[in-house]
This record gives C-alpha cells, structure tokens and sequence, in this order.
C-alpha cells in the first residue's frame, strides 16, 4: 500500500517541526492536528526546498497531539494537456502518470 500520509504524535512540550512530506504540487498538501484541518501561513509554512512543513510560532501542537500530514492530490485540472501537432515530452507525460498514481492510490487509502 502506497504512503499517502504521514502521522506523528508530539512529544516533549510540543514540536514546530520541521515535519516531512511528498507531494506534486504544494497546493496538494493537508495538515491536521487532532482531525481539525490548519491552514497554510496561518498555522503553518512550507519548506519546498526540503518537503517539509513548521508550526507557526503560537500555533505549535501540545505534547500528545496527533499530527497528520497527507496528500490530497487535485484531480481538475490535469497536470499537462496536449494538442494535436505539439510536442511530447516525457517529463509531462511523467507527471500526469504521477497525478493519477496519487489519485488512486488516495481513494485506494480512503
């Protein structure tokens, strides 16, 4: 079965991170913490360089939080689309087969 989250439990007086992640695009990307969903610079940033994300400071999960990080890849629209006469490059090709692989392996895991 493919990883489509990751989960980690706080220890110590709560964590900022950093903690890891893999996505196709940033905007892919879910982060919970005792099911309730954070929001992107409000409660969280993202490191693109590393895949990683941090807890904004004052927004740290509590020693024994559950936290969730995992992929809700987009499916609308394609990564790539093609016309008729243009070129195909592998890389594009590469990167809808991903989309789709991240797609079933997501409703898969549901």
């Amino acid at each position: 079965m493919a990883v489509t989250k990751n989960s980690y439990t706080v220890g110590g007086s709560g964590q900022a991170g950093p903690y890891s992640y893999a996505v196709i695009a940033d905007t892919d990307i879910k982060v919970s913490v005792n099911g309730t969903i954070k929001t992107v610079t409000t409660h969280y940033t993202l490191d693109t360089g590393n895949t990683r994300i941090t807890f904004v400071s004052g927004q740290e999960p509590s020693t024994g939080d559950s936290v969730i990080i995992y992929r809700d890849t987009d499916e609308d629209p394609i990564t790539n689309t093609f016309v008729a006469g243009s070129t195909i490059r592998s890389n594009e090709l590469n990167d809808n087969f991903k989309q789709l692989l991240y797609i079933a392996q997501e409703s898969d895991n549901q």
